[in-house]
Formats: structure tokens, sequence, C-alpha cells
């Protein structure tokens, strides 16, 4: 039997980090909200989620059951001439009295290149996609590479430009922290484990207001936005 590649490993993990969280969503006195699922983006191909349980003793289960799913595949890549180990953010928050609060806002990575270095990044970024089988169809890598191309007649060749990189979304969590007495908000990680208060489903707070003084892009290019 050939072993499995370091994709198939990676893959298998969130997966089953998933599942066991459709499990979880089956459980009396648990909700589970999935704000991100495995591979939805492919900068950030791990699970993210806020769980709520009734006990203290159901939230250290929760999170030592993810943490022997992500070691156990873990244990899987040791075996491989890879550096690549996969980690999980989970993290447990005593809570009461309503639900979790989820805000969303978009990740944006800022960077600062030439123009070679961004014909770079951009053609690593279509070999990324490629991999993972991203691109529905040939049609759509040949848009890709084509844009990439116009690069080099838009941009300055002497000039360094500022590349945002879309990495996804960021989520923070607004909970009432019943130890500190007041509401705290804290950033998501992978998997939020509230418990001790009320078992609601978490609630999505309105988008925020977009800033008016940000800088407008001159290039979109594989979803990321260039700058002056």
């Amino acid at each position: 039997m050939e072993k499995e590649t370091v994709k198939e490993i990676c893959a298998s993990c969130h997966a089953e980090v998933e599942n066991y969280l459709h499990t979880l969503q089956e459980e009396k006195d648990t909700t589970v909200e999935i704000v991100r699922k495995s591979f939805e983006h492919y900068r950030r191909p791990s699970v993210a989620g806020v769980v709520t349980v009734s006990t203290k003793e159901k939230a250290i289960e929760v999170c030592e059951t993810i943490s022997k799913i992500v070691e156990c595949h873990n244990q899987k890549l040791s075996n491989l001439p890879v550096k690549k180990r996969l980690t999980y953010v989970v993290n447990m928050y005593p809570s009461g009295y309503g639900s979790p609060i989820i805000t969303v806002s978009p990740a944006e990575q800022r960077r600062r290149m030439n123009l070679d270095e961004l014909i770079n990044f951009f053609t690593e970024l279509t070999e990324l996609k490629k991999e993972l089988e991203i691109y529905k169809n040939k049609e759509e890598l040949e848009k890709d590479l084509e844009k990439i191309k116009e690069l080099s007649f838009k941009l300055n060749p002497t000039k360094k430009y500022t590349l945002g990189i879309t990495t996804g979304n960021r989520f923070k969590v607004t909970y009432y922290d019943v130890i500190k007495e007041k509401r705290v908000q804290v950033s998501l990680g992978n998997i939020a484990v509230f418990y001790g208060g009320e078992v609601d489903p978490p609630i999505y707070a309105n988008p925020r207001k977009t800033r008016t003084d940000k800088k407008d892009y001159i290039e979109v290019v594989l979803g990321c936005h260039i700058y002056e």
C-alpha cells in the first residue's frame, strides 16, 4: 500500500475535524456553527467554528477530541520527509448571559513588492491553485495567466507597489465572560468552545462599515489587490 501524500493527510485531517463538528450538532445541550468549511479558501483550508456546550467537562472533551485528530495526522506527517505540521487553534471560554456574537471582516495581508516579485508571486499562486484543483477548467487558468502577463505593460518596473493578499475572512467572537464579569472579544482561531452559559446558537453581528479613507487599488489579480 502506498503512503498517503501530504495533501491527502492534510485533507483527511480537516475533513475529520469538520465531520466531528457535524456529529456534535446532533448531541443534546450542544450547538455548533461552522463559519468556514474545510478547503473553503485555499489559503486557509482548515475548519473554523463556534461550539457551545453546557458543562466544562464537555468543553474539555471537545478540545481533547480535536487535538487527538490533529495529533494523529501529524504523526502520519512525521513519517514523511517533510517539515509540515498541522496546527489547530482551539480555545475554551466560560460564558453566560446570551449567545456569543460572531463578527466577520475581510482578512488581507500587505507586502511591498516590485514588478518582478509581483509576477513571481502570482505565478506561484496559479501553481498552488492548480495543485489544489481550484480551477474549474483550462480557460480559468489561461485567463489568470494572461492577467499576470498584462502587469508588465501596466506597472512601472522601477517602482514598488503594495500587494494586498486576500486570506479569507477574519472571525472575532464577543461573549460575556462570567469571570471578568464583562463582555469580551476574542479572535476565533479555529474552534472556540463556550461553556457554562445558555446553550444557544451564536448570532452574527451586522457587517462593519467600510472605511472611507482606504486607498483605492489600481489592479486586481487572482483576488489580490495592488496599491500604489
